[in-house]
């Protein structure tokens, strides 16, 4: 128990975005080369403002900051439609390029407040 309590004290809780509505999204950078092993990303969704709603999020990586990004593999999370949804996708940071972004889409504009966490163990901490 107590070495569980000694790995929760190392993981760090950022925030990636937080988005009330949009019909699109590429999100900013966000360095994880400070991070290692597992992380664990969460989306929160908000129930529709509208009844056909759609949302659907991936996380994509790159080498730099401003490079080309492409998706990484399975960190697509479940489409989310007019009910409000929590989902968890975690990533391994060694097979991820030094930086992430999030993609959403949206099959309704002005529809589904969200918001993703990003939850890692910072190296050498």
């Amino acid at each position: 128990m107590v070495a569980f309590a000694k790995s929760l004290a190392k993981a760090v809780v950022t925030k990636i975005e937080d988005v009330l509505s949009r019909t699109s999204l590429t999100g900013t950078a966000f360095d994880v080369t400070a991070y290692e092993g597992t992380a664990l990303i969460l989306l929160e969704a908000g129930a529709s403002t509208a009844g056909t709603a759609t949302l659907d999020v991936k996380i994509q990586h790159s080498a730099t900051s401003g490079g080309s990004y492409v998706d990484v593999p399975g960190a697509t999370f479940a489409q989310v439609t007019a009910a409000a949804s929590q989902q968890a996708i975690q990533i391994d940071l060694d097979k991820v390029n030094g930086f992430i972004k999030v993609v959403a889409t949206f099959g309704a504009s002005n529809a589904l407040p969200f918001g993703l966490t990003f939850i890692g163990y910072k190296k050498y901490s």
